[in-house]
């Protein structure tokens, strides 16, 4: 009987301790690609193989990513990082767990904000599902919600959406001065004396 009520009570505080999953909708293309981002980005992080990531404080990795993606300057902690990672960033100094996670995680996000910021895209992007998909990619949850095929998919549909938005900045920016350029070459090569080669 003892165990019966153990059991009870442990699915109760896991189901409860859990009400922040089962909150987690992914219906439309921006849900999905704001959740699979911040997936990525923890699964990215738990893959490297340089240091033992299993030793990083999750929660301070979180709070940083969450700390970090609003920024428009460079997170100041690297001190913190380098304390927890050595001068050739593969040690491990476990005195420096908590900030270095921290900062590890601002980092992430800081890398991921400017993206999202230097390509018109950040307010496709919905920061509660993506800070739940990188909580749920650190532990290895986030394909609960979304396959890994489906993150790929959305993942590579939105890499392309940002491809052709840099372009067309690109041609914004330069096509005056490559159409400017192609045109003195076109004219040139009628003058006397100039040679054209294949290439």
């Amino acid at each position: 009987m003892k165990n019966l009520l153990f059991v009870l009570a442990a699915a109760t505080f896991i189901s409860c301790g859990n009400k922040e999953l089962d909150e987690i909708k992914l219906e439309t293309f921006d849900q999905k690609i704001s959740f699979s981002l911040g997936s990525l980005r923890a699964k990215d992080l738990m893959s490297t193989q340089e240091i033992d990531v299993s030793k990083l404080d999750k929660d301070q990795l979180l709070e940083g990513f969450k700390n970090g993606y609003v920024k428009t300057t460079q997170p100041e902690c690297g001190k913190s990082i380098e304390g927890l990672l050595g001068a050739n960033g593969t040690e491990f100094n476990e005195s420096f767990i908590t900030e270095g996670s921290n900062c590890i995680g601002q980092f992430i996000s800081f890398d991921l904000y400017s993206l999202l910021l230097g390509v018109e895209k950040l307010d496709q992007i919905d920061t509660a599902l993506l800070f739940k998909g990188f909580s749920q990619g650190l532990i290895g949850l986030d394909t609960t919600f979304i396959s890994n095929q489906d993150q790929m998919s959305v993942n590579q549909e939105f890499g392309d959406g940002l491809k052709a938005k840099m372009e067309a900045k690109m041609q914004q920016q330069y096509g005056a001065i490559r159409a400017a350029g192609e045109t003195f070459l076109a004219s040139n090569t009628t003058k006397p004396g100039v040679i054209t080669t294949p290439s």
